[in-house]
């Protein structure tokens, strides 16, 4: 994700134009959030040498940002290649936030709760005792999808699981179970268990990628 991140109250205590003690648990997690492979830019009210200062502080404490005040340049192209003053972020971290800075802790249990793929269930609206399918986006070109069917076609209750990468711009619905890679167990009794099958391999696939 692009993350911007705010400088005085954020990541130091405001003692604007000098840099305050670091805010707790600040220089771990912004360390953190960098290593897990998020786009962070700095963004700050301050310029020239306040900025310069600031930016030095940062190297000093192994803080390190892919932009200062500026636009993920990828994400720029998406928009024509021209990007307004206001940088494009997926989350920014500030003091001024309403109801105040909610602490590093904290913020860091909402990044990595947002950043979770979940699974989104949908269903065949002609004829939803057939299947119900599962997807979720997995990388910036890719989904993981779920289909879960019956393989008595209305007859029984014999439900089947299959799992499978697809590009992101496949319609989940838009594919037989048979063109994903994996089936999952042998059958269920219910489609509520072949979706917990689902959600368990989803979540081992999670923690296999972490």
């Amino acid at each position: 994700m692009i993350i911007a991140i705010d400088f005085d109250g954020t990541i130091c205590q405001n003692k604007y134009p000098d840099i305050g003690e670091p805010m707790p648990h600040a220089i771990e997690s912004v360390r953190e959030l960098h290593q897990a492979g998020h786009y962070l830019i700095l963004w700050t009210c301050r310029q020239g040498e306040q900025l310069n200062e600031a930016l030095q502080w940062c190297e000093e404490n192994g803080l390190s940002f892919h932009a200062v005040n500026d636009h993920n340049p990828d994400n720029l192209k998406l928009f024509g290649g021209v990007g307004g003053n206001k940088v494009y972020a997926d989350i920014y971290i500030d003091d001024k936030n309403i109801g105040g800075f909610v602490g590093w802790q904290r913020a860091m249990e909402l990044i990595k709760e947002i950043g979770t793929p979940k699974l989104e269930w949908t269903e065949n609206e002609d004829f939803p005792q057939w299947n119900a399918v599962g997807y979720a986006k997995i990388s910036e070109s890719t989904q993981m999808v779920y289909f879960c069917y019956n393989h008595n076609f209305g007859y029984g209750a014999y439900w089947r699981c299959f799992r499978g990468e697809l590009p992101l711009e496949v319609d989940p619905m838009g594919f037989y179970p048979e063109e994903l890679e994996v089936a999952l167990g042998e059958g269920f009794s219910l489609k509520e268990e072949a979706i917990s099958e689902c959600e368990a391999d989803f979540k081992e696939f999670l923690q296999e990628q972490r």
